[in-house]
């Protein structure tokens, strides 16, 4: 599979669609591949992560700020 696009849960995805930052209120232009998605890359499969899309603004490293404090919370 090519992450150009593709339909996942009901929303395009992939590097090809043109979107804004899912955080709210931030309308920075982004798409939707792997780069700017918060989570694993098996994330599908029961890895952590919301499956969101994000700017750097928002996602660090592989994680928007919520997942992250959640994952931490996980680890502890």
């Amino acid at each position: 599979m090519s992450w150009a696009f593709g339909i996942e849960n009901g929303r395009e995805v992939g590097y090809a669609v043109e979107a804004t930052c899912d955080a709210p209120g931030c309308d920075a232009k982004i798409n939707r591949g792997i780069s700017y998605r918060c989570g694993e890359t098996r994330q599908l499969h029961g890895g952590h992560g919301c499956g969101g899309f994000f700017c750097s603004t928002h996602k660090r490293g592989t994680f928007c700020a919520p997942c992250e404090k959640t994952v931490a919370d996980d680890d502890e």
